[in-house]
């Protein structure tokens, strides 16, 4: 059963997520979160580095996100989303296409801002 209010969401009385705690953005600026109680550190690049014009990277082994720094912010914060797909995909070994993560990332980041979820 889930229920709800504007700063927390609770799970079976199980679990309760305090929605108020982290910004996207505050993520990417404190440089690290926690998936499958593994810490994912993030790191920005610029523009120039990376001749692939790519947002962003995900690396499994090592437990990194890179993010672009010279995109807008809406542009950093679906490619967060989008990488972190990658790493589930990794560890769960779901085996998603390209085309798959760049759909589930989209439709979430959509879902968030769409509900209030994100700034």
């Amino acid at each position: 059963m889930l229920t709800s209010s504007p700063e927390r969401i609770s799970i079976s009385n199980k679990s309760t997520i305090d929605m108020n705690k982290k910004t996207i953005q505050e993520l990417i600026a404190d440089g690290f979160f926690k998936l499958f109680s593994k810490t994912i550190w993030l790191k920005k690049f610029q523009s120039n580095s990376r001749q692939d014009g790519a947002f962003g990277r995900s690396d499994d082994l090592m437990n990194v996100i890179s993010i672009n720094e010279d995109i807008p912010t809406d542009n950093q914060e679906e490619t967060l989303l989008h990488e972190v797909i990658h790493l589930i995909d990794a560890n769960l070994g779901l085996k998603l296409t390209e085309e798959q993560t760049q759909g589930l990332s989209v439709g979430f980041y959509d879902f968030l801002r769409s509900n209030g979820l994100m700034d």
